[in-house]
Formats: structure tokens, C-alpha cells, sequence
């Protein structure tokens, strides 16, 4: 026969009511039993953590601004070197941190609108809103002599210093190119400026 398996468990009384003793083996099994479910608990919390970060998004790329000459000669932009714009409405996209040394640099152009910056957001995230409420937009001025004389005259005494004399260069321009421009406009304008719109004749060459 083979000897009986011993039975490690014991027994104590304690106050006349008889208590079994966990064994070793029951221990170690308790023990590891509550060893895997803080384990399990564990790897739930760093789940529901993991879950909560925010991943850092990529760095935004910078936009070009378009930035456009309003006059008829040439424009030299200063940012952190010199940008050269030929002629009416030529234009130069920069990116917005060369942008903003230009703004920085000739605050006086910008504000104007002998320079035109084409971007109503960079615009607005500059402070140039209040500026760009009295000037004519690059699109604007150039269809504005096609519009009707009581338009045209408008505009002129609404816009900034700078562009009334940008519109008294085009008048004068297509009057020398002998193109027809209102007789009224040139009159009301003339006498708004100043000048003698009226007595502009068609050079030679034109």
C-alpha cells in the first residue's frame, strides 16, 4: 500500500470554534492569483492612459503671401534682403516669416497700399485691418476705370493718399495712350486733386 498523502492543513480553536490553516500551497496560489490580477489592472490603467494622450500634431507648414506693386514704377521690398517689383501689379509670394520683416521694415508702404498684401487672414493676424478698410484691393484697381463715373469718383475719395494718386497716374497714363477715359471723371477728379485731368494729351509715340 502506499503511504497516505500527508495532509499539511491545521487545525487551531480559538474561542471554542475550530479554525482551518491555510497550507503553503494555498498560499503561493492566493498570492499568485493576486499577483496576475494586479498585473491585469495594471496594464488596463496604462491602456486607458496611453488612450488619453494627445499626440503631438506635425508643425504647421508656412503659407506664401502674395504681395503685389501698385504703382507703375518699381517697388524694392526690404526683408531680410532687398525684393525688387516691376511695375503695376507685378507680384512675389515670400513666406510668412519674411512677410512679417517686411511689414516690420516698411510699415509706411504696407499701411498705404502702394503695396498690396493679397491675404485677408495674414492680413487681419498682422493688424493691417484697419489700414486695408480705405484702400483698394489689386483686383479693384484694376478694373476700376472700366466702371461708371459716379463708381470711379467714389472710390477716388475713399481711398488712402497713396492710391488717390495711383488712380490720378493711371488716368494720366491712359490719357496719354490715348484711351478714352469719362469726361466726368477726368473733371471730378481734376477738381477733387487739384489738377488738370482734362488738358492731358496723347503723346506722340503712343
Amino acid at each position: 500500500m502506499g503511504r497516505p498523502k500527508k495532509d499539511t492543513t491545521t487545525e487551531a480553536v480559538v474561542d471554542g470554534e475550530t479554525i482551518i490553516e491555510e497550507t503553503a500551497e494555498d498560499k503561493n496560489a492566493r498570492l499568485e492569483a493576486e499577483l496576475a490580477e494586479l498585473k491585469a489592472q495594471m496594464a488596463l490603467l496604462i491602456k486607458a492612459n496611453a488612450q488619453n494622450v494627445s499626440v503631438p500634431t506635425a508643425p504647421q507648414k508656412e503659407k506664401s503671401i502674395p504681395f503685389i506693386n501698385m504703382t507703375d514704377g518699381k517697388i524694392c521690398l526690404r526683408g531680410t534682403r532687398q525684393w525688387k517689383l516691376e511695375g503695376r501689379f507685378a507680384k512675389r509670394m515670400f513666406l510668412e516669416k519674411e512677410a512679417r520683416v517686411i511689414i516690420a521694415n516698411m510699415p509706411n508702404a504696407i499701411s498705404s497700399g502702394i503695396v498690396y498684401i493679397a491675404d485677408a487672414d495674414f492680413v487681419k493676424e498682422n493688424d493691417l485691418e484697419a489700414s486695408y478698410a480705405n484702400i483698394l484691393t489689386d483686383e479693384q484697381l484694376k478694373s476700376l476705370l472700366k466702371k461708371d463715373a459716379d463708381v470711379i469718383v467714389e472710390a477716388y475719395k475713399n481711398t488712402s493718399d497713396a492710391q488717390k494718386d495711383i488712380i490720378i497716374g493711371m488716368i494720366t497714363d491712359m490719357r496719354m495712350a490715348g484711351e478714352k477715359v469719362d469726361a466726368n471723371v477726368l473733371f471730378e477728379i481734376g477738381k477733387l486733386s487739384g489738377r488738370d485731368l482734362v488738358s492731358i494729351e496723347k503723346r506722340d509715340d503712343a
